[in-house]
């Protein structure tokens, strides 16, 4: 009992001959509001679900996308003020952290996208921030099947 909304829509947000991936936003209202993303990936070689785990068996890939994020992050951070992540922060630790179910997307441009949600790596207005890897950094880590994937 009580008023709340939910509202969910989708938007294909990569469909190449290789690769297809389509976004899930989920908004939800209830005295205050959450929107929330998921990605789907399928690799169109295969008809596989692909997940971040399935692009890299070498521990140093997600390494990689860490440090870089943290990179912005504190680049921002030092360029802005009003920019709060939660990176190495003394109350909140290191908030970054990415694994094999971490959500991504890749750019038009063949570079990893990682967002974040809501409250996930900094405070609610902040929003749902989105961090882009150059390929070239992560690269060396991928398996071959995704290295020339676009």
């Amino acid at each position: 009992q009580g008023h709340t909304a939910l509202y969910a829509d989708y938007e294909v947000q990569m469909n190449q001959p290789n690769w297809f991936t389509i976004k899930i936003q989920v908004n939800e209202a209830s005295g205050s509001g959450n929107v929330y993303y998921r990605y789907y990936h399928l690799d169109k070689r295969t008809g596989k679900e692909i997940t971040l785990a399935d692009l890299s068996d070498d521990a140093r890939f997600f390494q990689a996308i860490e440090e870089d994020i943290k990179e912005q992050m504190q680049t921002a951070m030092n360029q802005d003020p009003q920019l709060v992540y939660w990176v190495d922060d003394p109350t909140f630790g290191d908030a970054v952290s990415i694994d094999g179910t971490h959500a991504f997307y890749w750019t038009e441009e063949g570079d990893l996208a990682i967002p974040f949600n809501k409250y996930e790596v900094g405070p609610g207005y902040m929003g749902t921030p989105t961090f882009i890897v150059s390929k070239e950094k992560i690269a060396p880590y991928l398996k071959k099947a995704y290295q020339q994937l676009f």
